[in-house]
């Protein structure tokens, strides 16, 4: 009985957890993965562009819903747009607190103007000026990774 005991104990196989091999092989593999996922995710990247798309909405808001409604004589009274960028002052600021130019444009609109996401201060963070034809431009002053994000009208 004895022997066939001891032919039985040769042929098992020892029970254990893991070894510190097996367990250091699976953090550096979940190490590995993590560092690939953060890298293809890239949450700041992300969130850029979510930002540059809010401001072509934004854009395309006051390009077509703000500028077109002026007539040809309210036109001429925003003369005094250049090439240089003219930031729009926000509806809520009081008007003492604004350009001559932000304020026609803010009078003429009659609703809250859309505000860029990081713009701080008075400003919108979009600016109106004119192109060497003459046309208005509308752009997001504040346009992440190198975006020139602007539209004619």
């Amino acid at each position: 009985m004895n022997n066939m005991t001891n032919e039985h104990a040769r042929y098992q196989v020892k029970k254990g957890g893991w070894s510190i091999v097996e367990t250091l092989m699976v953090a550096s593999l979940v190490a590995i993965l993590a560092s690939i996922a953060i890298v293809v995710v890239n949450p700041v990247a992300r969130l850029s562009v979510t930002r540059n798309a809010e401001r072509w909405s934004h854009v395309n808001i006051i390009a077509n819903e703000v500028v077109p409604p002026l007539s040809a004589e309210e036109m001429k009274g925003a003369s005094l747009l250049g090439a240089v960028p003219v930031e729009l002052c926000r509806s809520t600021v009081a008007p003492s607190e604004c350009e001559r130019e932000q304020l026609f444009v803010v009078k003429q609109y009659g609703r809250t103007l859309p505000v860029d996401p990081l713009s701080q201060g008075n400003g919108t963070g979009y600016a109106l000026s004119r192109d060497t034809l003459g046309r208005i431009v509308v752009s997001a002053l504040l346009a992440e990774d190198g975006d020139a994000i602007t539209m004619l009208r």
